[in-house]
C-alpha cells in the first residue's frame, strides 16, 4: 500500500493506493494546534512516532453539604471543579450532570461522604439520561458514629450528549448530609474520562 500527501493551506489530502487496487483519498484539516480527520476516519502511527488522542476528563466537587432525605435516592449536585478539559460539566446549569462530548466508552467514578449516624445504610448509584440506572456503588451499613464514604466506579457506553448523574441514598430515619469539601477536603467528588470507542 502506497501513501502520498498534498497540502493546500490548512487542508491536507492523503492518497492511499493498495497494491493492485484503486486509489482513495483521506481528507484532513490542520490548524495551529490540531489535526482533524473527516468524520468516521481513524488514524494510526507506526514506528517511533506517536499519535496523541486528546481525552475528555473532568473531576467535579462540592463546596457545600447537601441534605439527602430518608429512604429515597437523591441526585447529587456539584458546584466546583478541579479540572474539566472539554465542557463535560457546568458548575451552575444542570450541575448534577457529566455530559459526553463524543460517543464512546467512559470510566465514571463517584465518592459520597455522608455525615456520621449509626443507623441504616448508605448507597450510591449511577443514572444515565435522568432515568436508566446503570449500576450501584458500594452499600455500607452504619454501625457506629463515624462518617461513611460510599464509592462507585463504572465503565459505561455513551452517545454524544448522553449524560450521567450520581444519586445518594440513606435510611437513617431522618435527613442526612452528603458533605461538601469545606467540611472534608476532596472527599465528595464525581468524575469521568473518555476511554475509547
Amino acid at each position: 500500500e502506497n501513501w502520498s500527501g498534498t497540502v493546500r493551506g490548512s487542508d491536507m489530502q492523503f492518497i492511499t493506493t493498495p497494491a493492485g487496487g484503486t486509489a482513495s483519498a483521506v481528507q484532513a484539516t490542520l490548524d495551529s494546534t490540531q489535526l482533524a480527520l473527516a468524520a468516521g476516519l481513524q488514524a494510526r502511527v507506526v514506528g517511533q512516532n506517536r499519535f496523541r488522542h486528546l481525552n475528555s476528563v473532568v473531576h467535579a466537587t462540592k463546596t457545600v453539604a447537601q441534605f439527602i432525605a430518608n429512604a429515597s435516592f437523591v441526585t447529587i449536585t456539584w458546584d466546583a471543579e478541579d479540572f474539566d478539559t472539554d465542557a463535560v460539566h457546568d458548575n451552575a446549569t444542570n450541575n448534577s450532570r457529566l455530559t459526553a462530548p463524543v460517543a464512546g466508552k467512559y470510566h465514571v467514578y463517584a465518592t459520597l461522604l455522608f455525615e456520621q449516624n449509626a443507623t441504616g445504610r448508605r448507597v450510591s448509584r449511577l443514572v444515565k439520561n435522568g432515568g436508566t440506572v446503570i449500576g450501584r456503588g458500594n452499600d455500607l451499613a452504619a454501625t457506629d458514629l463515624v462518617r461513611r464514604g460510599v464509592v462507585g466506579v463504572w465503565t459505561v457506553s455513551l452517545a454524544a450528549a448522553d449524560y450521567v448523574e450520581v444519586q445518594g441514598y440513606q435510611d437513617s430515619g431522618g435527613a442526612l448530609e452528603v458533605l461538601g469539601n469545606a467540611t472534608e477536603q476532596g472527599i465528595s467528588s464525581f468524575g469521568m474520562f473518555y476511554v475509547g470507542e
